[in-house]
């Protein structure tokens, strides 16, 4: 059997967050499982999944190591299955991000659900997977994993060089004047965001142009020099040109107003990490990424 015990600051809360909080390893359906088969008990009696919290303790009719092991291996499963490979071969895997989905572990995101989990458990130890870059959690597209060490090198080594491309497609608030531009700022970190500075900081290099555009909003797609963290949202935030969804560089009222003008919901950051292309001892890789349908829910954009 496993215990919480009930602290004042819990009392009245729901029991499957408190749940969820002191077994982080247990996913939110195992435990409305463990509900629904009455495994669950305040202070010794069965309750239901909307139950709030008394003084006492809950306790969880099952061995906590089973629990573990049931929910590492059903991890292992689904994260499988979230894995969408786009190209394969000896030294490289290319994968398609979902939304929401870390690149790599770290605090508060659940075990088994980054991407570099993923990769592993897809790896099954016939490979090392190694992240050649990162993105956002709330970024979704491309991101490209190294098989060994020696290919990780020789793109890295390119990374911020000609020979790789990287491009973007953004949703944004209001028309572009100039329908191509450069962006060149630097910028700074500054705790969990990065600041435009004008000495100092990390040169960041971008090129935009406007793929489609209505009175609210314009997609436009972004080709990166560097490839710095939050280069993209910081930028086109600091011209006026937030993304829309962004929860750290964006205008929420601006989201608020258009949701309310289209009856839309933005439910995401709408950036998308969607061609990358290189070339690496005289052969030449390209990617793209289906675009989300999300995208499409704004209008029906032509891209070329």
């Amino acid at each position: 059997m496993i215990k919480i015990i009930i602290g004042d600051e819990n009392v009245g809360k729901r029991v499957d967050k408190i749940i969820r909080k002191s077994l982080p390893f247990c996913p939110l359906g195992e435990i409305f499982r463990l509900f629904r088969n009455g495994k669950i008990l305040l202070n010794g009696k069965k309750i239901k999944e909307n139950a709030r919290a008394e003084s006492g303790e809950i306790q969880i009719l099952a061995d906590e190591d089973e629990l573990r092991k049931k929910c590492a291996q059903k991890q292992k499963v689904e994260s499988k299955n979230k894995l969408q490979i786009i190209y394969e071969d000896e030294n490289l895997l290319v994968c398609d991000k979902p939304v929401s989905v870390a690149v790599q572990s770290g605090k508060g995101i659940l075990a088994g659900t980054s991407l570099i989990e993923m990769a592993q458990n897809y790896a099954e130890q016939k490979f090392i997977p190694h992240l050649a870059h990162r993105i956002d959690s709330d970024t979704s597209g491309l991101v490209l994993i190294a098989k060994n060490v020696e290919f990780l090198r020789k793109i890295q080594n390119i990374w911020d060089s000609e020979l790789l491309k990287k491009e973007y497609l953004a949703l944004c608030h209001e028309i572009f004047e100039k329908k191509t531009g450069k962006i060149e700022l630097n910028l700074e970190k500054n705790g969990l965001k990065m600041n435009v500075v004008k000495n100092g900081g990390q040169r960041c290099v971008s090129h935009f142009k406007v793929l489609c555009e209505n009175k609210n909003f314009s997609l436009v797609c972004v080709k990166i020099e560097t490839g710095r963290m939050h280069q993209i949202r910081a930028q086109l935030a600091h011209i006026n040109h937030n993304i829309l969804g962004d929860k750290k560089y964006g205008d929420e009222f601006a989201d608020k107003e258009l949701e309310k003008d289209l009856g839309i919901k933005i439910e995401r950051l709408m950036l998308h990490s969607y061609k990358i292309s290189f070339v690496l001892e005289k052969k030449r890789y390209a990617f793209e990424a289906q675009i989300p349908n999300v995208f499409g829910k704004f209008g029906n954009f032509s891209i070329s």
